[in-house]
């Protein structure tokens, strides 16, 4: 992270590393910043074409698990489902990504301690579960 902005590593210079801004694709950003060798100084850095995205870091996301056995990220009421894995951690969807074309996710830290990055836009309500007395949450309808 750089003046609130992420960077991916992209290739070796030189002069140290080149890394792209993280929303290269996303945002068509064509940011970027060059490390000195020694990994400290900024040789060089070009202007976003976007603001940067807001991180925190939270206790408050646990993991739950299911009758069916299946394990998901709860955060601020809502479910995550595990998607892939990225540099920094791991990405899990909205559990209604495809069935209400909600595009929140979370990325976590892969020791799945730490909320890194979220993106919070539901378009739907947070699904309601009940704990059962063994545990398991139980989706209500």
């Amino acid at each position: 992270m750089y003046r609130g902005y992420t960077f991916n590593k992209h290739v070796q210079l030189a002069s140290g590393f080149r890394y792209n801004c993280s929303s290269r694709v996303s945002k068509k950003c064509r940011a970027y910043v060059t490390l000195s060798n020694d990994g400290k100084t900024v040789v060089k850095a070009k202007g976003h074409t976007h603001q940067p995205v807001q991180y925190h870091v939270t206790e408050s996301a646990h993991f739950v698990t299911l009758p069916s056995g299946k394990s998901l990220l709860m955060y601020r009421g809502y479910t995550f489902s595990r998607n892939t894995a990225s540099c920094n951690g791991f990405r899990y969807n909205c559990s209604n990504w495809l069935s209400k074309t909600c595009r929140a996710y979370v990325i976590m830290t892969k020791d799945g301690k730490n909320i890194i990055k979220s993106r919070d836009d539901h378009t739907h309500e947070p699904t309601k579960y009940h704990i059962t007395n063994s545990g398991f949450y139980m989706r209500m309808r």
